[in-house]
């Protein structure tokens, strides 16, 4: 089981919680050692120079920045997702 976040206030898409049914929650969002992890989440450590992984622990933002457009999610009838979203990265 999951959640899937790409909201305006995500700063990159990432799925959390993720668990087993019935079982533990299998991810962390925003461990204390490491606050820019967000569950399973999609990011590059480095592209061209910036820093796309680390966030500044002042402002909560990365040197580059994740952008997508809404994602296309599709149900099928045994209960599976199928989740389409382009990401581009670049800086601010």
């Amino acid at each position: 089981l999951w959640q899937f976040n790409f909201g305006a206030s995500a700063r990159k898409p990432f799925f959390h919680p993720i668990r087993l049914a019935g079982g533990p929650v299998l991810s962390w969002e925003a461990p204390p050692d490491h606050p820019w992890h967000h569950g399973l989440w999609f990011s590059w450590k480095f592209i061209n120079g910036l820093n796309y992984w680390e966030e500044n622990a002042e402002t909560g933002e990365s040197e580059g920045k994740t952008f997508w457009d809404s994602p296309r999610i599709s149900c099928t009838p045994d209960g599976a997702a199928v989740i389409e979203i382009a990401l581009r990265y670049g800086p601010d």
